[in-house]
């Protein structure tokens, strides 16, 4: 397994640019954004499996892993309902658009 290793010269450059404070965790965007949540979220489960809570070494990790889950599965969750609500509004609009004498809102909104 890959051990993740964070130099403290990366978390205080972090910090001098503004994008992470002492005590928060730093987002790996490239990463959510190529590989997706599930994925994240699967590596962070198989990671957890080759981890024995019996062990008080790997307590840290298995919290930090859980979390990780926990957060990544909220923003699944987030993300779904923002989802919900669009759609939710597009078929609203969809309906008021037609007096436009378009039938869709992207026909509309292209100029169509």
């Amino acid at each position: 397994m890959t051990e993740l290793t964070i130099r403290p010269e990366d978390i205080r450059d972090a910090i001098a640019r503004g994008s992470a404070e002492p005590g928060y965790m730093i987002a790996d965007y490239p990463r959510a954004l190529n590989e997706g949540f599930l994925a994240i979220i699967s590596d962070c489960e198989r990671r957890l499996a080759e981890l024995d809570e019996a062990e008080p070494e790997h307590l840290t990790r298995i919290d930090t892993l859980r979390s990780i889950i926990i957060s990544c599965a909220a923003t699944l969750r987030l993300a779904e309902r923002h989802g919900d609500e669009a759609r939710r509004l597009a078929d609203r609009i969809v309906e008021i658009v037609p007096g436009c004498g378009v039938r869709r809102f992207q026909e509309r909104v292209a100029g169509r």
